[in-house]
């Protein structure tokens, strides 16, 4: 036909040649260009009533997918997540989360899984608890000091979280800012998702706006880590402290993998202080998407989630470095 005008679904069983201008107002499905690849972990799911291939890659040993017919992918891309600080600490952020749909060429592409940090010390930046060739409260942009290991796939890339300070320590900037810690002239680590990697989530981690205040918590792909406010304080809060404690900000949530809703990139919780006052707040929460949880007083952070991006919870005490981030992941799917 030299002219088509439709405003209901239209299915092509085979290939599709088109020489002049398609108008189409509704849906246009041609089953004869559907995408295929191989590589990672492959699964089939059904998400919403529609069929996908998955491919999910969760070793940090830089692996393939190849791409046997052009297509669009849905892909998450997951870094990996900060480590919590050393002496009572703030969390480590998350790895910063992407997820978007890409026309990919065939072709065989690296993917690469960020590693989570496991450098938990007091000052994140060079690692010396004794502060080595930096003030304690000076704040060094990205990319300077630890953070989780990148993941990217398709020229999309995800950008590791970064370590939460140690006792009056700033944090790092990452996918996920880390926390800081103990005093108010420190400040936390920023997100730089945005401005340094693909379009993605992230945010900043927490305050401590008092001394003494021990660690806040790490952003989170979702929302900000929690500022740590002691209650004793609490008359003197303002309007822009609205999330308050030292609990780690929750990541963001994706059914590309499963088809059930699932977390990633959560913020690692502060550590309470040592002799800390009964007031103030106790150990912080990792936020959901894989954080792990501050110490207690005298404790120990815990790592964040394996293939989630999950930051480390803050350490109390100083006789051992905070909790591990946890690993990111990539995962890519089309429909079959």
């Amino acid at each position: 036909t030299t002219g088509f005008v439709t405003t209901a679904n239209v299915e092509v069983g085979g290939e599709l040649t088109v020489t002049g201008n398609v108008t189409i107002s509704s849906n246009l499905t041609v089953s004869g260009l559907l995408t295929s690849g191989s590589g990672g972990t492959e699964t089939q799911i059904t998400d919403q009533g529609i069929s996908y291939k998955v491919h999910s890659f969760t070793s940090t040993v830089t692996t393939q997918i190849t791409v046997d017919k052009a297509g669009f992918f849905e892909c998450l891309v997951v870094a990996g997540g900060g480590a919590g600080g050393r002496s009572n600490a703030a969390g480590g952020g998350g790895g910063g989360v992407v997820i978007q749909r890409v026309f990919v060429h065939t072709g065989t592409y690296d993917v690469v899984v960020g590693a989570g940090n496991t450098n938990g010390v007091r000052d994140p930046r060079d690692g010396n608890d004794s502060g080595g060739t930096y003030s304690n409260r000076t704040y060094s942009q990205y990319p300077i000091g630890y953070r989780g290991g990148n993941s990217s796939v398709f020229g999309l890339l995800a950008i590791g979280g970064g370590n939460g300070g140690g006792d009056d320590y700033s944090g790092i900037d990452g996918g996920s800012g880390g926390g800081c810690a103990d005093d108010p002239m420190v400040i936390p680590g920023r997100s730089v998702q945005n401005q340094e990697g693909s379009n993605g989530y992230g945010n900043r981690g927490g305050y401590t706006r008092f001394n003494a205040s021990a660690g806040s918590g790490g952003g989170g792909a979702g929302e900000p880590g929690y500022d740590c406010d002691p209650d004793r304080y609490l008359a003197e809060a303002n309007s822009t402290w609205f999330l308050l404690g030292r609990d780690g900000g929750n990541g963001v949530g994706s059914t590309i993998r499963t088809g059930s809703m699932q977390h990633y990139g959560g913020g690692g919780g502060g550590a309470d202080r040592s002799t800390a006052p009964a007031d103030q707040p106790r150990a912080g929460v990792g936020g959901k998407g894989g954080g792990g949880n501050g110490g207690s007083q005298n404790g120990t952070g815990s790592a964040g989630t394996t293939n989630t991006g999950g930051g480390g919870g803050g350490t109390s005490h100083n006789s051992g470095n905070g909790g591990n981030g946890g690993s990111g992941i990539v995962v890519v799917r089309y429909k079959i």
